[in-house]
């Protein structure tokens, strides 16, 4: 692929971020939200009648361009004036805050996307200013005529994080007795046609204007289709391509912090974030930056280690673009170990990133959107929910015993954990679908009051309504709508979690509707290039269905070991070699799942009876079974 074309201009960049917006949002996160974002709004329009262009609005962050410094400074100082009578009326504190950083510098326009080091240059200088204040290059403060009554207080030469030299910096005010400059009449619309979104690393947007933002947002309405089974999904998300590298040293806090960042930055619309999955070999591999980019197709690369050292909590991150493998950003978290800062330390994080890619620019999320809101007090507690999920990587049945009682454990520590409620029904679940030893004979209704006590907790979550769809799958006999409906309200939820897309396309394959499965196990090919192998089950199925037993033999070998020693995948592939006139291959197997699962003797059909699959479709396999000599018990 040719190199992009490049040109080059100089401008004046604002940046304004909100002071300690996680503060706001855990007091009030719906007064938090609405407030903010009626500041940002005003901070818009005034940058517009000084002739401006509020280029990104990221949730907790803007970035905006002017073509003359002193616009630039008349537009922060009126804002910041205003904002400060707004907050001062308020009857409490929920009071949104700016600082504010302006520079000078050239900018590269690449395909119609912006980036340059003055973007990064007004980000570091607004990370110094007090709240309420304005801080600018010693540039901007030498360009502004002096006739116009600022006053610049020299802050002396300052080291900024990623420049190599020290900055000149100045914080800005008005003189004694000045006023801040009109607008001029003929400024106001002179910038309306360059409304192009800035990165402050990569260009990632190129292509995207305001109509392709209308219809992603129109797509996003979720209209009803025709067919119960099926939710149209939006486009894949046009921004950047994220890998979340699996923090170090892999144990379950590490892991817990890589999930978290990966489930909070994916429910930016326009962040497409790899699942750990995708990731974790490569770092397995010790993938470098370069391999990363190559395998994945990846524009940023996040990485770092949490250390539980006695009573402290310790946090190193780096965050790496991954067009040319430069750093971005270093941040070094020391603190007390509890989980509120464990939490907190997150949220700072996934805040940061959007800040530096802009990842909500051109979404509808804020912060407070996406990060955590139901944490548990007990790190023990949470402890032992990271080390249950481990279950879904081993899928070994001596997991799933430890993962259960530690998690019966955790739902009595603290019932308003909704993920421990969760991830407790899924297991409950598991004992059904996969034939595993039940602790009890209601597993399906305790699976059933779990969900229904995460759901009350977290009426929004993705990762409830994905579980609440299966188990209305396995538990309703008459049809299929009410799964479809739980099923289309956790894809609308997150039509960018791999994980949750491909399961349910499975169920919906499952169900008959094949095509639909289909098409959304692609969807998860398209949203993890490293996709895992389970992506294989339902097309493998498919062909045994249409009698292509080669292709379904071909699926099975893309399999890992681990699953394609599944008892389901196991009896599929002796039914197909049997079908195909290998009987020696077809007993060979047979002996294979009744070595590796003893219940299989009692009951062949488990598998795919708990999986609701079509009666003639399993008495198919049956009968394959038959045609390697293989004693089936009768219905």
């Amino acid at each position: 692929m040719g190199k992009d074309h490049l040109s080059r201009k100089l401008a004046v960049i604002l940046h304004a971020d909100v002071v300690g917006s996680t503060s706001l949002v855990q007091k009030n996160e719906t007064i938090a939200h609405r407030r903010i974002q009626a500041a940002f709004n005003q901070f818009s329009k005034t940058i517009e009648v000084y002739g401006g262009v509020a280029l990104e609005i990221r949730g907790d962050a803007l970035v905006a361009e002017f073509s003359r410094a002193s616009d630039a400074v008349s537009a922060a100082l009126l804002f910041q004036q205003q904002n400060h009578h707004s907050n001062t009326s308020m009857g409490d504190d929920i009071r949104p805050t700016l600082r504010i950083g302006i520079s000078l510098g050239e900018v590269v326009i690449a395909d119609g996307t912006v980036t340059g080091e003055g973007i990064v240059l007004a980000q570091r200088l607004e990370q110094i200013a007090e709240a309420g204040g304005i801080v600018v290059q010693g540039t901007i403060s030498e360009t502004v005529p002096s006739r116009l009554g600022f006053q610049f207080d020299s802050l002396g030469e300052v080291q900024l994080k990623g420049f190599t030299r020290p900055i000149r910096a100045f914080v800005v005010g008005l003189a004694d007795e000045a006023t801040i400059p009109e607008p001029e009449a003929a400024v106001g619309s002179r910038n309306s046609d360059k409304k192009v979104s800035f990165s402050a690393t990569t260009a990632w947007l190129s292509g995207i204007g305001l109509m392709a933002l209308v219809v992603l947002l129109g797509v996003l309405a979720w209209h009803p289709a025709k067919d119960e089974s099926a939710t149209e999904l939006p486009p894949l998300p046009p921004g950047p391509r994220f890998a979340v590298m699996p923090f170090e040293p892999g144990d379950p806090v590490s892991n817990g912090l890589t999930e978290d960042l990966i489930e909070s930055l994916s429910k930016f619309s326009t962040l497409l974030v790899f699942p750990k999955i995708a990731t974790k070999t490569l770092h397995k591999e010790g993938a470098d930056c370069e391999s990363i980019r190559e395998a994945l197709g990846a524009n940023f690369i996040l990485s770092g280690s949490v250390r539980r050292q006695e009573s402290r909590l310790r946090v190193n991150v780096s965050l790496v673009n991954a067009i040319d493998c430069s750093q971005l950003w270093v941040e070094k978290f020391d603190r007390e170990l509890t989980t509120n800062n464990l939490f907190s330390t997150t949220d700072e994080i996934v805040s940061k990133i959007a800040s530096i890619t802009g990842s909500a620019a051109t979404g509808y999320e804020s912060i407070a959107d996406v990060i955590r809101t139901n944490n548990p007090q007990n790190l023990d507690v949470y402890d032992c929910v990271l080390s249950a999920q481990w279950y879904y990587d081993s899928l070994q049945e001596q997991d799933h015993k430890k993962a259960r009682d530690c998690l019966e454990w955790a739902v009595e520590q603290e019932p308003g954990y909704a993920e421990a409620q969760r991830l407790l029904a899924s297991l409950y679940m598991d004992e059904t679908k996969d034939g595993l030893e039940h602790r009890y004979p209601d597993s399906l209704e305790r699976a059933k009051r779990h969900l229904e006590n995460a759901e009350r907790i977290m009426p929004d979550s993705d990762g409830v309504f994905y579980k609440k769809a299966l188990l209305v799958y396995l538990t309703e006999c008459d049809g299929y709508d009410n799964f479809y409906a739980a099923a289309n309200k956790a894809i609308k939820l997150n039509p960018n979690n791999s994980t949750l897309v491909g399961d349910i396309g499975n169920h919906i394959g499952y169900s008959g509707k094949y095509e639909r499965g289909l098409a959304l196990l692609e969807r998860v090919k398209q949203l993890n290039p490293r996709h895992p192998k389970w992506v294989y089950i339902l097309p493998m199925l498919n062909s045994y269905r249409i009698g292509d037993y080669p292709a379904a033999v071909s699926y099975y070998q893309k399999m890992g070991p681990g699953l394609a020693n599944h008892p389901m995948i196991k009896t599929l592939l002796a039914a197909t070699y049997a079908r195909q006139g290998e009987i020696s291959k077809a007993q060979e197997t047979i002996n294979q799942i009744i070595e590796n699962h003893p219940r299989f003797e009692d009951d062949p059909r488990q598998p795919f009876l708990a999986r609701r699959m079509e009666p003639k479709l399993i008495e198919s396999v049956m009968e394959g079974l038959r045609a390697a000599d293989y004693d089936v018990p009768p219905m």
